[in-house]
């Protein structure tokens, strides 16, 4: 048994864990949209963010899932450049 924290402390070491923890579950859930946009295109997630890096394009998950969703052409013309 653990010995007894204080309220105070304790919320702070569970809201340290849980944040790393909604980062971790967030960063699955733009890999899962990524790939989900990509497969009409016949692609997938490995093989998109292995072509973004031999091509130095620096786009973060968060703001891809964002041109699949918001600005579709955008993310074509991205798409066709990646595999020019």
């Amino acid at each position: 048994m653990l010995p007894k924290k204080s309220a105070p402390k304790r919320s702070a070491l569970y809201g340290y864990s849980h944040r790393r923890l909604r980062k971790r579950n967030m960063k699955g859930s733009w890999i899962t949209a990524m790939n989900a946009g990509l497969r009409p295109y016949g692609l997938t997630y490995s093989f998109f963010m292995a072509r973004l890096r031999t091509r130095g394009i620096i786009l973060n998950r968060k703001m891809i899932v964002e041109l699949i969703l918001r600005e579709p052409f955008t993310f074509r013309q991205l798409l066709l450049s990646l595999l020019k």
